[in-house]
């Protein structure tokens, strides 16, 4: 059996490469015969615009006709101006970690995946914010329109849609796009209800792919910290350092260092910033601290799969993406581990507000297994 995933993959994103290597890792080991489809996205050099295939909100088009003039203007500016040797540093050691995954051609724009389809006997539609219908590129190839054998099987594991409504262009591309669907499972229960509100089939809620690989896995991946002393770690995603900076005000309280993953903006006196880890740096970092503070979805995951003994996410006020991080943290029972959206968040609290780590492990096999037992049927079912 040949089988082929689409996903946000290739990626400088910590969360996107580690999901998208649990997947086929899970697949390959289970003696499949798997690829993930190489197409780019528009953050590649080398990506070619659609006018056919575009969002829903019309960045693409805008993007498409400043892409020339941009390209140009920054070539003569990159001519002149080198990268960072940290930005050098982490982008060999993600390339070398995601060099593992068996890919499919090329395809440098959605027209030539679709002129040109790869040829699977199973074809999912992987994780990540695939069916999210914000995102600055076209979502439809992640619905897998471009498959031309009507015998084909698809699938999904695990998308996330990250929104709590849709449009109503959007439902009906939704319902289009879904009806040959064989299997279909989402990330989030707010993903699964709306789906179910819209769709006469079964819709399964199963655990990010990084849970299929089992935490003892992760474990083996995570890289020795270099720190010796207790200390915080804050991985941010969202620009601005009010995070770090909470972060850094809840040190001094403590007497525990501050690790900011990956940037911090002018905040090199105050903490130690990791510019350049690599994915089992990054690993190494979450699994070796003493309290984690994480805005994202993936950051937050590796910390219930790394056992960190305590763990705080927050979402942004203005943040429409935070459903993901609730279904997650109520999934483990850390509902009452979000740091207030104002950051009045006591010292007393993020010290003394513990995780209970033994029933966390067994909420962790049973997601897994819950997990594993979906994909394997959906694959093998007749």
């Amino acid at each position: 059996m040949r089988i082929g995933i689409i996903t946000i993959h290739n990626s400088l994103n910590y969360g996107a490469s580690l999901q998208s290597w649990s997947l086929y890792k899970y697949l390959v080991d289970h003696g499949y015969d798997c690829e993930i489809i190489d197409l780019h996205r528009p953050a590649h050099d080398d990506y070619v615009y659609s006018k056919k295939y575009v969002d829903y909100y019309g960045v693409c088009e805008r993007d498409r006709k400043l892409t020339v003039r941009a390209k140009q203007w920054l070539r003569k500016i990159l001519t002149h101006r080198s990268k960072p040797d940290y930005m050098i540093r982490r982008e060999e050691k993600f390339n070398r970690f995601n060099g593992q995954i068996k890919l499919s051609k090329i395809y440098r724009g959605i027209d030539e995946l679709y002129d040109n389809p790869p040829e699977y006997d199973v074809y999912i539609t992987g994780s990540d914010q695939v069916w999210n219908p914000t995102q600055p590129f076209c979502i439809e190839p992640f619905f897998l329109t471009f498959v031309r054998n009507p015998k084909a099987r698809k699938i999904s594991y695990a998308p996330s849609i990250a929104e709590s409504s849709l449009t109503e262009r959007e439902k009906s591309d939704f319902v289009k796009w879904l009806s040959d669907y064989s299997y279909i499972s989402v990330r989030e229960f707010e993903g699964q209800a709306l789906l179910r509100s819209m769709l006469d089939k079964e819709i399964y809620q199963v655990a990010d792919p990084t849970f299929l690989m089992g935490a003892q896995y992760w474990r083996s991946l995570a890289k020795e910290s270099p720190l010796r002393e207790p200390y915080i770690l804050c991985f941010r995603l969202c620009d601005g350092n009010k995070l770090v900076d909470y972060c850094i005000e809840m040190g001094k309280k403590l007497g525990m260092k501050v690790v900011v993953l990956p940037l911090a903006v002018d905040r090199d006196d105050k903490c130690v910033v990791v510019k350049d880890a690599g994915l089992e740096d990054y690993l190494g970092y979450i699994a070796n601290a003493d309290i984690l503070v994480s805005d994202s979805f993936h950051g937050n995951v590796f910390g219930i799969l790394l056992g960190v003994k305590n763990q705080w996410a927050y979402i942004y006020p203005d943040s429409n993406r935070g459903s993901r991080l609730v279904s997650l943290m109520e999934t483990f029972g850390m509902s009452d581990h979000f740091i207030a959206p104002d950051f009045s968040t006591t010292c007393e609290e993020f010290y003394g507000k513990t995780k209970n780590l033994e029933n966390i492990e067994r909420v962790i096999e049973s997601e897994a297994n819950r997990s594993r037992e979906f994909l394997l049927r959906a694959l093998t079912d007749k």
